[in-house]
């Protein structure tokens, strides 16, 4: 039988007579030899450099395994990513390979289980489901809680894909049960699991059951969660578990911390076109519905620890109350977005103007000019044609609301030089 890594400096190490102590002194603990002997740790190339140099071996002896095993976690990287991008049968041909030739840097079980919900996901549930069942008899030989509610939960779905409802039940509650008795549970699975009880409860006509379970659900999902700083975490983790040599922890957690940096960029993606639909309705005179959904788009955002990209969304909202004359409430966003911009001050000047436009209409003139006129400065240090056509276009009509003409008169004739660039331009462009 071929050795692995671990094996062939161990039986190097008794053949030269050394001790794991003797082995490590100098180069690491005697711990993390016992690790890299027992493959439950990788040495880095320098390491193993070293390790060879002391047992006497050309470092080409141990490389073959290194390269086989790096292969073999680039296999892993490969199958996720087609995966993500729904190649689930392709995603079946790679992980298939990897479950018949183990690796001690992929988990056999995070390939089983991922080979399940592929299976899933292309129709054959039979197969999903006895993979799903031998992945949770492991994770309970192992006693791993969190395990055993995803694998549950993923059971559930089978289940319910195949219209069994009792059994998809039985799944989510066993999985509900046991997520609540820990300490630090994940909420978004505890989340997920309510939410698919209350939708099997409703189906089946249970209402008060499919009631609390939908309302646990969006109580759980409208708690602050900070993904990003979640995810951070995950991926300091990652770092520090390489830099001890456990590849397969910190690839566990460079899968997690991924799929959060992922999920936080849907959900901004998602939210950001939630907000343009709430514009159009403001624009189209559902105002109600539209400053609801704007509402709920910075509540979201808020929730889930990313306050600091809601500035889009206050401007959104403020341009829809401005529209429903609710001035003073436009005001307090448009300072809001003041307050948590970062994208430039060309972003700046817009909110600048918008708010001059709601103080011209309070016909509170002069603090409208005192925001008109940063927002010139900007866009005649930093703005395009078209910017300054913009601005230029409200600074004149404030002075034309005071019936200041001249002032009005000069400000709409630099208004038209501005529009003449700008056509200028779009011929270049062109």
């Amino acid at each position: 039988m071929k050795l692995t890594l671990g094996q062939k400096i161990r039986e190097l190490r008794i053949r030269k007579g050394l001790t794991q102590s003797e082995l490590s002194e100098g180069l690491v603990t005697p711990s993390m030899i016992s690790q890299i002997e027992s493959d439950k740790a990788n040495p880095s190339h320098q390491l193993l450099m070293q390790i060879a140099e002391k047992l006497e071996t050309p470092i080409e002896y141990f490389l073959t395994d290194v390269e086989s095993q790096l292969e073999k976690v680039s296999a892993y990287k490969l199958a996720h990513a087609v995966m993500q991008q729904g190649q689930y049968r392709e995603a079946i041909r790679l992980l298939s390979e990897l479950d018949e030739t183990p690796s001690t840097q992929v988990s056999p079980m995070d390939i089983k289980f991922d080979l399940a919900y592929c299976y899933k996901q292309v129709g054959d549930l039979k197969k999903a489901s006895e993979l799903f069942e031998e992945c949770l008899d492991e994770a309970i030989v192992s006693k791993d809680t969190l395990q055993m509610v995803r694998i549950m939960n993923q059971l559930a779905a089978v289940a319910y894909q195949q219209k069994n409802h009792p059994i998809a039940i039985h799944y989510l509650k066993k999985a509900y049960d046991l997520i609540k008795r820990e300490e630090d549970a994940d909420l978004f699975l505890l989340g997920e699991i309510a939410y698919q009880l209350g939708t099997i409860h409703s189906e089946v006509a249970e209402w008060d059951l499919a009631q609390r379970y939908f309302e646990e659900a969006s109580a759980i999902l409208e708690q602050k969660q900070d993904i990003r700083t979640i995810a951070d975490v995950y991926l300091e983790l990652a770092k520090t578990y390489r830099s001890t040599g456990n590849y397969e922890q910190s690839l566990h957690y460079s899968q997690a911390a991924s799929a959060l940096y992922q999920a936080l960029a849907s959900m901004e993606r998602i939210v950001n076109a939630q907000a343009q639909l709430g514009v159009v309705l403001g624009e189209t005179g559902s105002t109600d519905e539209g400053i609801a959904i704007l509402e709920r788009c910075m509540r979201v955002l808020e929730n889930y620890g990313l306050s600091g990209q809601t500035g889009a969304v206050q401007v959104s909202l403020a341009r829809v109350l401005f529209q429903d004359k609710q001035y003073d409430k436009a005001i307090f966003h448009c300072q809001k977005a003041l307050e948590l911009n970062s994208s430039g001050e060309l972003e700046k000047a817009a909110i600048y103007r918008m708010l001059a436009t709601i103080e011209s209409e309070k016909e509170n003139y002069a603090k409208a000019l005192e925001w008109i006129r940063q927002a010139a400065d900007i866009v005649e240090r930093a703005g395009s044609a078209a910017d300054k056509v913009k601005v230029y276009s409200v600074y004149g009509d404030i002075y034309k609301k005071q019936g200041l003409y001249p002032e009005a008169m000069g400000l709409l004739e630099k208004m038209n030089q501005a529009m003449v660039e700008d056509l200028h331009d779009r011929k270049v462009m062109v």
